[in-house]
């Protein structure tokens, strides 16, 4: 399972890298379908892209959890499973200054 923490008004990108036991990369193509995400639990959302490889697990405007599943099914026809739990913190209203943010613009020339 992959646990992450967010904020509500951001979203996390998630990419699925088949590997064996061992960590090895499966060979492509890996998959005899497109991977499904569903969200199981929670109020999150999901933008998942077109080959299922990879999605978007979105924040709600409320604190909590949403667990998403992940499935897809290897080239020996075996289903695959993993989950991703997203924890939703609120923002603060008032954000704190905490650095200066000085940037430098482009030299111009001594007259």
């Amino acid at each position: 399972m992959l646990e992450i923490t967010i904020f509500n008004d951001e979203k996390v990108p998630i990419t699925i890298n088949p590997t064996d036991d061992a960590g090895i990369p499966a060979t492509e193509p890996a998959f005899l379908d497109v991977p499904t995400w569903t969200v199981i639990a929670g109020n999150g959302g999901l933008e998942v892209e077109f080959d299922g490889r990879s999605a978007f697990c979105v924040s709600t405007n409320t604190e909590g959890d949403t667990t998403y599943l992940v499935n897809a099914i290897n080239r020996l026809g075996v289903t695959i499973t993993d989950n991703v739990l997203v924890h939703t913190i609120l923002r603060p209203i008032v954000v704190v200054a905490t650095q200066l943010g000085l940037t430098a613009g482009p030299p111009v020339p001594v007259v």
